[in-house]
């Protein structure tokens, strides 16, 4: 078939005016570099002044927190008697048979005996206690 005698099979072509001669060029908007700089450069900043505020807070929590662990050290090395059981002495009445005042005597020595013991027991926990104490104070004063 001769395309010039069927109409039908291919579209006709209508011409319209050339409106792209009267309209100003196409010009694509390029991002404003500056502008987006600067935007960047201030999330920066604000940013940097948190994060040193967090530092700075950081830092001054520490500082506090050896302060308060150099003053205990230093209540610790004061040099302090050790504390003594303060109990109401024993005054007994004496016997008057020798039989019971030699088991008086004995009982006595025997109390006398514990409490000393006693005593003795409690200052060496105050001092290993200390101890423990001056160790953990060396570790900071080095660190």
């Amino acid at each position: 078939m001769d395309p010039s005698t069927d109409n039908n099979t291919y579209p006709q072509f209508k011409a319209r005016e050339a409106t792209v001669l009267k309209k100003k060029p196409f010009i694509p908007s390029l991002p404003n570099k500056r502008v987006e700089r600067e935007e960047f450069n201030r999330k920066m900043k604000l940013r940097e002044a948190e994060l040193e505020q967090q530092r700075q807070h950081i830092k001054e929590m520490q500082a506090e927190k050896e302060q308060k662990e150099r003053a205990k050290c230093r209540k610790l090395a004061l040099t302090r008697e050790a504390t003594v059981l303060k109990k109401k002495p024993f005054i007994p009445s004496l016997p008057n048979k020798r039989v019971e005042r030699e088991e008086f005597n004995r009982k006595m020595k025997l109390r006398e005996a514990e409490l000393e013991q006693q005593r003795q027991h409690i200052k060496e926990m105050q001092a290993e206690k200390e101890q423990k104490e001056r160790a953990k104070c060396r570790k900071l004063a080095l660190s």
